[in-house]
């Protein structure tokens, strides 16, 4: 049994939920590992996983564990954290995946939600990405992969205003598939999964897999140098006493963080 995953099935659908109301559904390491247990568990008999909160949540995620944040100066979204190898589950898992979010989707859970196939959700859901009030440093395969899948200036507005941004906008800028009332928002997605099932499994697989590269955000392509530079500003942020140090502080004193400015010379080239 998962003490933070619920799972049933309809048919052939695997339905999987968040099932951490006390803490809003936080993505902790213990949460992404049953999660990453409950996919890798289903049987050749799955043909569509429907990822949701579990009922009664307020909140579809509310991203980060803030309690398991590294402030060590260690690097917080190394390849190899928890929450990074739950996104390349979740990406690269052969079967559909459809989020359904109703409710707040905030921080991590942004891209969490983005690296399933489809996002359905209801006028309650809000999308807000947060690492700049935490003062968290990003990384940047992440931004590469919201770049990959939405446009540009809609990305600039979710990291650069860290602001909540309403379901329309979502379905507006292509980060939510598909918009339905509250009362069939359910419903619906179980439908959608049904008629998918019907379909070719390896042809839904293989188209996956096809879209994935064609569409892949990385940053390999990123000048070295200013690779490094990113990355040396990135562990400026993330380094004992740094900006994530005093974010995390200021969020569990409930008050804002009181962030130094930095010199125009420190935002360019070094």
């Amino acid at each position: 049994m998962s003490d933070h995953i619920s799972f049933r099935r309809d048919g052939a659908i695997a339905i999987v939920e968040l099932n951490r109301p006390e803490k809003r559904n936080a993505l902790s390491e213990q949460l992404l590992g049953e999660l990453t247990e409950t996919l890798n568990r289903l049987d050749g008999g799955t043909r569509v996983v429907v990822l949701r909160a579990a009922p009664g949540s307020k909140v579809f995620s509310a991203g980060h564990d803030i309690d398991e944040l590294p402030l060590d100066g260690s690097d917080p979204l190394t390849d190899s954290s928890h929450f990074e190898r739950s996104l390349a589950v979740l990406r690269n898992f052969p079967l559909p995946i459809i989020a359904q979010v109703s409710g707040g989707v905030w921080g991590g859970a942004v891209e969490f939600v983005l690296s399933c196939d489809l996002v359905l959700a209801d006028p309650t859901a809000s999308f807000a990405v947060t690492p700049a009030k935490l003062g968290l440093p990003y990384n940047t395969a992440g931004i590469a992969f919201f770049l990959s899948r939405l446009p540009a200036a809609f990305v600039k507005e979710l990291f650069l205003t860290a602001q909540a941004l309403d379901a329309e906008t979502a379905l507006r800028h292509g980060l939510v598939s598909r918009l339905l009332p509250v009362s069939e928002l359910a419903r619906e997605t179980l439908e959608l999964a049904h008629w998918m099932a019907g379909l070719s499994p390896r042809a839904l697989h293989l188209f996956k897999r096809q879209i994935a590269v064609l569409s892949s955000g990385t940053s390999s392509g990123v000048d070295p140098k200013e690779r490094e530079t990113i990355e040396t500003l990135r562990g400026e942020m993330y380094a004992e006493g740094g900006e994530l140090s005093q974010g995390v502080a200021a969020f569990r004193n409930k008050r804002s963080a009181d962030f130094k400015p930095i010199d125009q010379a420190d935002s360019g080239s070094r």
